[in-house]
């Protein structure tokens, strides 16, 4: 595990919590067990974030992480903005922030000397009781596990986004590209993503294909095209063969236009 990493799982999450959140700010008022759902829902789609990233080994190594619930329940006070501390703290910042009644992603990180913690969920804001209502799951990983290089490897993180590489033909240009050589580069890229380059592009692929099944009334078939797979029958094989990820494993929330 390496920063980079952790980051990926970060963002990643704390998108589709962004997408969660507002798809039941739209049916709050509609839904007198709004905040049962809405735990379920937060905890259903970690859950399957987390199945993803340990499956494709993006998550491994020493963390923890068990899909319990932390629900918090805070209100602003004088007291409570002086006394917070922690997680507490964050999550009060969080609802001061607001100006209506809503519902909101949390995506926290608290550090220390011995691990970083990683809060992420959801929260409904009570702007006329000054309140907020959490539903938290925490990924936490010692310090000692993140792995540092003897080398300088960010330069990975521009191949990867550098809108170019699709210009180039071959791993031994974008490589040469960067001053490297090919197995060199591809050394790099062991260290940095734990896989290949072309492997590690397939994972971020299939996030947004995940992203896309969740959150989309799109097909199956259509989400393969979406995502420039040559069609649904090679989507089922990264998912159902290389990695062992059902695609029928993952929840829809939403299934209309």
């Amino acid at each position: 595990m390496n920063i980079f990493l952790l980051s990926i799982i970060e963002r990643r999450i704390g998108r589709v919590m962004a997408r969660l959140s507002q798809l039941q700010h739209s049916l709050y008022f509609l839904n007198a067990g709004h905040n049962e759902i809405l735990l379920n829902q937060t905890k259903t789609v970690i859950d399957t974030y987390f199945h993803f990233f340990r499956s494709v080994k993006i998550l491994q190594g020493d963390y923890h992480y068990d899909g319990t619930t932390i629900i918090k329940t805070l209100v602003i006070t004088d007291h409570s903005l002086d006394q917070a501390e922690g997680i507490d703290k964050k999550l009060l910042g969080l609802i001061r922030l607001q100006d209506t009644t809503t519902i909101i992603p949390v995506n926290i990180n608290i550090s220390s000397n011995a691990k970083i913690s990683q809060y992420l969920g959801t929260g409904i804001i009570n702007i006329m009781e000054k309140s907020g209502r959490f539903y938290l799951q925490e990924l936490s990983i010692p310090c000692c596990s993140f792995s540092q290089s003897e080398h300088d490897l960010g330069y990975l993180e521009d191949a990867l986004n550098s809108e170019s590489v699709s210009k180039i033909n071959s791993l031994r240009e974008l490589a040469a590209a960067y001053g490297k050589n090919y197995n060199h580069f591809q050394r790099d890229c062991k260290e940095y993503f734990g896989d290949t380059f072309h492997q590690f592009q397939n994972k971020l692929r299939m996030m947004d294909v995940l992203e896309d099944i969740m959150f989309t009334p799109f097909s199956f078939k259509e989400i393969a095209y979406r995502h420039n797979f040559a069609g649904y029958n090679s989507m089922y094989t990264l998912f159902h063969k290389k990695y062992h990820f059902p695609l029928d494993s993952i929840p829809r929330f939403k299934t209309e236009s």
